[in-house]
């Protein structure tokens, strides 16, 4: 009985630190990038941030049919804003936190046509790309603010691009 009691006070305790984790992380890796990064962490971030406002909201409230559509249409949206600054960047945090958005909409997409697996391979799922996208926002933030300091370092103020002269 004690064993049971112990072991399901452990589950509980890992889901609460597991989620104190997420609701932490992610809103002082934004924060940072907003303050340390450059415009496309800045708008990632921003971007990242309004989207888990929006799944917090709707899921604290909506108690409806099609509430897991919009968790998945909010990813999708999520997913093209951010391929859309990669494109345009060609950063390779980014590069690296498209995959993990991709491996959530992955996930819905399983979900959405009724493929079966586990729920903790679900929830294990959703964990990874949300905690590899937040990861690899905090490393683009701190290359982006390697790289100014580097280059207050040196005296410039910008950055310069070298090439070769025949």
């Amino acid at each position: 009985m004690k064993i049971a009691l112990g072991c399901r006070l452990g589950a509980i305790l890992f889901q609460l630190i597991d989620s104190w984790i997420a609701v932490t992380s992610l809103p002082i890796v934004c924060l940072a990038a907003l303050l340390f990064g450059d415009q496309s962490e800045r708008y990632s971030a921003i971007a990242i941030f309004i989207s888990w406002l929006a799944v917090m909201l709707i899921e604290s409230t909506a108690k409806w049919q099609f509430g897991y559509l919009s968790f998945m249409a909010i990813d999708a949206v999520l997913l093209v804003f951010l391929a859309l600054i990669g494109q345009k960047t060609r950063k390779s945090w980014l590069m690296l936190a498209i995959a993990f958005q991709a491996i959530g909409m992955f996930v819905h997409a399983c979900h959405a046509l009724d493929l079966k697996f586990s729920a903790s391979a679900f929830v294990i799922a959703i964990d990874i790309s949300g905690y590899g996208l937040t990861g690899s926002l905090a490393v683009g933030t701190y290359i982006a603010w390697r790289e100014r300091e580097a280059l207050k370092a040196f005296g410039l103020s910008q950055r310069t691009t070298i090439t070769k002269s025949n």
